[in-house]
């Protein structure tokens, strides 16, 4: 171990540095435990793997470039646990001879009080159960029918159904040529708006604003349906846990399970504490765990959380992606580097705190995070995470997020109302001066008061005035006619409809006035 006296003083009386580079120029020396996360050319040397050595040196590298000391030329590596040695003595051994035990290791009682001191956590070594995959079948949930949608978003739709219909018979009144339909009534209107949004266009736009609308309601059940149906599925059927599923380690118990442990490590001791009533076999390794599981040698394996994150993702280590967390964690604990807890002999303490300063800002700036999944990614593969990565993920939809379907349809209604308005006002106005040429129409006589005929004996008399021959202002007034002209079109319509069943001679050019 470094002696760090002079530099905890100088950091004490506070002359020429901080706690930020306390550690400034310092060789740390260092032992290494092969439990995985260190990556090594071979087992037998001191050197590390060229092309990536792992997460822990990574995180030593980053470590010491803020901090401005060295590691790598003053660490060993130590192979294996020696024989009646456990994890606690070597703890001990390892911070009293070197300067960092770099490992993830779990902060206990026992080895606090053996003077043991730790640094920040990084590494996540909650207890959690590992099992094989249960076959899980699904459930029909009729209940998941209105699940898409919040309470709030159905009541909207309700309430913009509603209005639209209002809004669509309103405009029928002022504009009846609005809708192609002869006659409409409240249920017939409900009907087609509700099958509308449905998917089922039922609308029936005759001019501008009967359009703007229908388009508004395509918009608006475009986006429905198609929001409906993609949280549909996720809400109608669901996993359902099967009999076995363990909730925690005491429904395991009860169930006569064997549980597979890593042998002496923290985990293992606070395991033993809280339940040493549990069936246990010992293994040496996660590794080995895994393999234990897999073959039913024992049904639960007591993993660390980091460990399970990392190791998921390898298609052979879980058996074809064949092994699951299950139930709460039976430890919450964050696990980091040790040292000696010495503030005298030889001031180690300093570099606990000046770690723990900078461990702090990697962590709080994703340093630690992002050095994680390199780890996971290189060392063991991606394949199980891909599978998770094509199962869609589906919440439910709040009205803050459907409010522009919703605001939209609101101003094309708003927008087709004004369009009916302007036809109803310009109608109204066309209706007053076509009664006004009419008047000026009827004094217009044909010679002899012949009345006009169309076709073999339908008659216009009672509809157009007579109009004399020898008058010389017919020519100036056939404007004003042949807005009348347009309403007797429309009575031959009425008539021509009527005789469809029977044969009917179509009707013939007016006699008497010009195709103009």
């Amino acid at each position: 171990r470094n002696d760090l006296c002079d530099q905890y003083v100088n950091f004490a009386l506070n002359r020429d540095r901080s706690l930020k580079h306390a550690l400034k120029g310092v060789a740390i020396s260092s032992f290494i435990t092969l439990s995985g996360l260190t990556i090594v050319e071979e087992r037998e040397t001191n050197r590390l793997n060229s092309e990536y050595a792992g997460l822990i040196p990574e995180i030593m590298d980053e470590l010491c470039r803020r901090a401005k000391c060295t590691w790598r030329d003053t660490f060993v590596i130590g192979n294996s646990l020696p024989n009646g040695i456990n994890w606690n003595d070597l703890a001990h051994w390892a911070t009293d001879k070197y300067d960092l035990a770099l490992d993830w290791w779990t902060p206990t009682t026992e080895r606090m009080a053996k003077g043991i001191a730790f640094s920040n956590g990084w590494y996540e070594s909650d207890g959690i159960m590992l099992t094989k995959k249960s076959n899980k079948g699904d459930i029909l949930n009729t209940s998941g029918l209105l699940q898409p949608f919040e309470n709030e978003v159905w009541f909207t739709i309700l309430a913009t159904i509603i209005v639209t219909c209002i809004a669509y018979i309103v405009m029928k009144k002022l504009d009846p040529e609005m809708d192609k339909s002869a006659q409409i009534s409240p249920g017939l209107v409900f009907g087609r708006i509700f099958e509308t949004v449905m998917g089922n266009f039922q609308l029936r736009p005759g001019n501008i604003s009967g359009r703007i609308l229908a388009i508004s309601m395509t918009l608006f059940s475009l986006f429905f349906v198609a929001n409906y149906t993609a949280n549909l599925t996720t809400f109608l059927v669901f996993e359902h846990r099967p009999k076995g599923y363990l909730i925690d380690v005491a429904s395991g118990i009860r169930k006569g399970y064997k549980f597979c442990s890593w042998e002496n490590t923290g985990m293992d001791e606070e395991f033993k504490k809280k339940f040493p009533e549990a069936r246990k076999i010992m293994k040496n390794s996660e590794e080995e765990i895994f393999a234990a599981v897999l073959k039913g040698e024992c049904e639960v394996g007591l993993v660390s959380q980091s460990g399970w994150n990392v190791k998921r993702n390898n298609y052979t280590l879980t058996g074809g992606c064949n092994l699951e967390w299950q139930g709460r964690p039976f430890m919450s604990s964050m696990a980091g580097f040790a040292m000696k807890a010495d503030a005298g002999e030889k001031c180690t303490s300093l570099l606990q705190h000046s770690m723990n300063l900078h461990l702090i800002d990697m962590k709080n700036e994703g340093f630690i995070e992002i050095a994680w999944y390199n780890f996971a990614t290189r060392t063991n593969g991606d394949e199980c995470s891909q599978k998770q990565r094509e199962e869609v993920v589906s919440e439910r939809l709040s009205l803050e997020k459907m409010s522009m379907i919703f605001i939209l349809h609101c101003i094309l209604v708003v927008i087709a109302l004004l369009c009916s308005v302007t036809n109803y006002l310009s109608n109204k106005h066309d209706i007053k001066n076509s009664k006004r040429d009419l008047e000026e129409a009827r004094t217009i006589t044909l010679s002899e008061n012949e009345p006009l005929t169309i076709g073999n004996d339908f008659t216009l008399s009672d509809d157009l005035p007579a109009v004399s021959k020898k008058d010389t202002s017919v020519e100036m007034h056939l404007v004003e006619i042949n807005q009348n002209i347009l309403k007797i079109m429309k009575k031959l319509e009425s008539h021509r409809r009527k005789s469809e069943k029977t044969e009917y001679t179509h009707p013939q050019p007016l006699h008497g006035i010009e195709n103009k």
